[in-house]
């Protein structure tokens, strides 16, 4: 975890300092009143480094993953339980006022 942290950490600065970077490289441009027409190699590296570390220190900061199969996570319950939904269950609700309506 503590890893993962600092490689997300890293990754985040280096993405911070590439846009400063460009946002460097654009003024310097506009002084010299020449036209941008791309970022230069450098800042362009940085960014897709930074990319690369921040990618990979959130895997290692998500920590353990769950198996994708339901299956290994269903087979512990019963059926009963399965079927069991309370938050389906709706004791407030307007069947009362429809029947109300429905005898007038």
């Amino acid at each position: 975890m503590v890893g993962g942290g600092m490689f997300l950490l890293v990754g985040l600065v280096l993405l911070i300092h590439s846009c400063y970077a460009t946002i460097r490289y654009r003024q310097y441009t506009m002084l010299l009143e020449e036209q941008m027409d791309g970022l230069p190699l450098d800042i362009v590296l940085e960014c897709l480094f930074g990319l690369v570390v921040s990618c990979w220190g959130t895997v290692l900061y998500a920590g353990q993953f769950q198996p994708i199969k339901i299956s290994s996570h269903l087979a512990k319950k019963t059926f009963d339980t399965l079927n069991h939904r309370p938050s389906l269950i709706t004791f407030a609700h307007r069947g009362p006022q429809f029947a109300k309506t429905a005898t007038n």
